[in-house]
């Protein structure tokens, strides 16, 4: 009997959560860039096989073997959400994280379970669901949850694999290989792994058939990522690697150099500060005691946790909120095993003074209240009022260029990415800003936040945030010149959004406009399609976008 006394409590809250988050799927986080993106690439897939939409299209199709340059997994996973909804919508695809979001939580679970018992599990799986990190990622159209599912999924094998068992890190090693498909950030739990092993059972580990397999398994995943995406064009691979990252993503540590590693640290760090607030005082809190433990599960979890947090710092040199995720699972795994033992102590008389476990429970609730408190407004609405008064501006053969917040309500034009403004000016040396916007013509250009947040006459930094940086005083002068003002309007969290609509001399002959924008997949539309609200979405007018 004693057995199901977690269980029913366990379900109904299980439910309670999954429940909470279905509600708030729309209302947070507000849509944000990478969506519309990511979701214009799952669009294509459908008609075309490959991973590449239209806002890919204008500097990246010009490349020969453009199409195998992207992740092919992630893409083909949501165009079966969007094939099945009929239509290219935020939903369907932020559905589909919030299933890799369960996953996750099952993986946390089994790794509970299997460091500490049911009441572990339980707890890190609901510390984990109410998390900051889990409503930003697991709501997000983007690929980080996945990353992290599978990351823990293949951890979680390997950890509770005691029979060493080859089959099962088989499939531990072809986990840990997808995740890495669907986004490089997955080589952070590699390392854990080993350590994992090492920890467990020695040097030895390396002898035995279970490392063997995992290796293989996961040697084969690199392969295969080799053969979709280099072997077929490795010049094409290597080119627009450079043109769109640069060196913003050469990993930490293979830079070497002691001050960007450094301030990985601290962006890290401050990551952490600004996702569990007071809690992180606890974390840290939590960690020292776990690390002085008599238990050696509980220093095994510390381990864990330690190495992936060090595996982000020096494998990832941008430390976005989006990221947090992928360690934070292992964090708040820490803190649930603290809680416990403080628990524990307290039932046994162990605990000489209560204060400690109450501020402990205090900073607990308080930052779960937090997590809550964005659930109050609906983001989600004031994207629909934005979308629909642009649409009201735009006329059925206009090609649109702006942030990839607006997509999903004119999908059927031709749409560029204003980002596609400084990959020409990349791919064409001794270019500007207008060069590329009298390259690709736009009839409508819109300004948000979004672009706002990039427009500055400062040099760009070295991390990817300041890689997409435009000269405010060109992009002014480009539209004094081309463009007049049609609209403008407050449009909240999108902030003062700007209509022009931009007159040229000619129209430019097709070879000018690269292969794909020539296509049929464009979907240019012959008549306005008004919004719908069961198929809009946006793009967090505060955000700054990005591909990585």
């Amino acid at each position: 009997m004693k057995r199901y006394r977690l269980i029913l409590p366990a379900g109904a809250l299980s439910i309670g959560v999954i429940g909470l988050h279905l509600w708030s799927l729309l209302r947070y986080p507000a849509p944000f860039v990478d969506e519309a993106w990511y979701a214009s690439r799952a669009w294509a897939f459908i008609a075309t096989g490959k991973p590449f939409g239209v806002l890919d299209a204008g500097v990246f199709d010009r490349f020969p073997g453009y199409g195998s340059y992207f992740q092919w997994l992630p893409v083909a996973i949501q165009s079966i959400a969007l094939r099945l909804a009929g239509h290219p919508g935020l939903f369907p695809l932020r559905v589909v994280s919030l299933a890799f979001g369960v996953v996750l939580l099952a993986a946390v679970w089994l790794m509970g379970q299997y460091l500490g018992g049911r009441r572990l599990a339980f707890l890190s799986t609901l510390l984990v669901a109410l998390s900051q990190p889990f409503f930003y990622s697991a709501h997000m159209a983007r690929y980080d949850v996945m990353v992290a599912a599978l990351g823990f999924l293949s951890v979680s094998l390997m950890l509770v694999n005691s029979k060493r068992r080859a089959r099962v890190a088989l499939v531990a090693g072809l986990v840990l290989a997808m995740s890495f498909e669907i986004h490089p950030n997955g080589m952070i739990y590699g390392p854990v792994i080993l350590v994992v092993g090492l920890a467990q059972w020695g040097w030895s580990y390396f002898g035995g058939r279970d490392f063997w397999a995992f290796a293989g398994a996961t040697l084969l995943g690199l392969l295969g990522y080799f053969a979709i995406h280099i072997l077929p064009n490795p010049h094409t691979y290597f080119a627009l690697n450079h043109l769109i990252y640069g060196s913003t993503h050469v990993p930490p540590i293979a830079t070497g150099s002691l001050s960007i590693l450094a301030a990985g640290m601290g962006n890290e760090l401050s990551l952490l500060l600004s996702t569990y607030l007071l809690g992180f005082v606890l974390v840290i809190w939590a960690a020292i005691a776990l690390a002085r433990s008599e238990r050696r599960r509980e220093r095994l979890l510390f381990l864990v946790a330690l190495v992936l947090l060090l595996g982000q710092v020096l494998l990832v040199r941008n430390e976005f909120t989006y990221y947090a995720i992928l360690v934070t699972p292992g964090l708040d795994m820490v803190l649930a095993a603290f809680l416990l033992r403080m628990t524990r102590s307290m039932a046994s008389m162990r605990l000489a003074h209560p204060i400690p476990m109450v501020l402990s429970s205090l900073m607990m609730l308080g930052s779960m209240v937090v997590n809550l408190l964005p659930l109050r407004w609906n983001a989600y609405q004031d994207y629909l009022r934005v979308q629909d008064r642009i649409n009201a501006d735009v006329r059925p053969e206009d090609v649109i260029m702006a942030s990839q917040t607006y997509w999903f309500g004119l999908y059927q034009h031709r749409y560029y990415s204003w980002e596609q403004l400084v990959y020409f000016e990349r791919y064409s040396p001794g270019s500007g800003l207008e060069d590329g916007m009298a390259e690709f013509r736009p009839d409508i250009f819109i300004v948000d936040s979004n672009i706002e947040g990039f427009t500055t006459d400062e040099g760009q930094s070295g991390l990817f945030s300041g890689f997409f940086d435009i000269p405010k005083a060109e992009l002014n002068e480009a539209l004094a010149e081309h463009g007049r003002l049609i609209d403008q309007f407050d449009g909240g969290s999108y902030g003062q959004v700007r209509v022009y609509r931009l007159s040229w001399p000619n129209s430019p002959p097709d070879s000018q406009l690269g292969e794909f924008s020539r296509s049929g997949t464009t979907l240019t539309s012959t008549s306005k399609r008004p919004v719908e609200r069961s198929d809009t979405a946006g793009v967090q007018g505060t955000g700054r976008p990005r591909v990585g």
